[in-house]
């Protein structure tokens, strides 16, 4: 029963476009007072992450309401598998705390960065040679840097981090 209403109000999310952010669990559900797109579920505090008011908000997961904004634009944005870094991938990666979101790291000429579990990232380089993608280590700063065939235009990682994809601008075998 509980699982049909969820696949009801799912429906009906898709069917009206309810533009809202919206929590649904098996005893909690609520609805925000602040529209936006869910990014990312915090894997520790359980907070819901929306692109909302020009960058990204925090919502509590309780109860919808407002915790905190990021001063970060919503593009190319991703957070490590144990929630201790987010990073922005706008022309330089940058990676900050989350909790205290100062800045830890920056990778110039960069974009398209995606957490490769929690201390990997993997990037597009911009710079003369770039449709290559890299892969950087934080805590040893060891890059190396794979050869890809046409601009890239985005990259995602598979939940496992196990397989990189990337989306190529040009035809195949290019």
């Amino acid at each position: 029963m509980k699982k049909s209403i969820f696949l009801f109000a799912l429906l009906s999310v898709a069917i009206f476009g309810f533009n809202r952010a919206m929590a649904i669990e098996l005893d909690t559900v609520w609805v925000s007072d602040i529209s936006g797109q869910v990014l990312f579920q915090h894997p520790v505090s359980k907070n819901i992450l929306v692109a909302a008011n020009g960058g990204i908000t925090e919502l509590n997961s309780q109860d919808g309401k407002f915790f905190r904004s990021f001063p970060f634009d919503v593009t190319n944005s991703d957070l490590s598998p144990d929630g201790s870094k987010i990073l922005n991938s706008e022309m330089n990666t940058k990676i900050y705390n989350y909790n205290e979101e100062q800045p830890i790291f920056t990778i110039e000429n960069s974009m398209y960065g995606k957490f490769l579990g929690d201390n990997y990232i993997v990037y597009k380089t911009l710079k003369s040679n770039g449709n290559k993608i890299a892969k950087i280590n934080l805590d040893t700063k060891e890059t190396i840097i794979t050869p890809v065939n046409g601009g890239i235009t985005a990259i995602s990682v598979s939940p496992d981090g196990k397989y990189i994809m990337t989306a190529n601008e040009g035809e195949p075998n290019d």
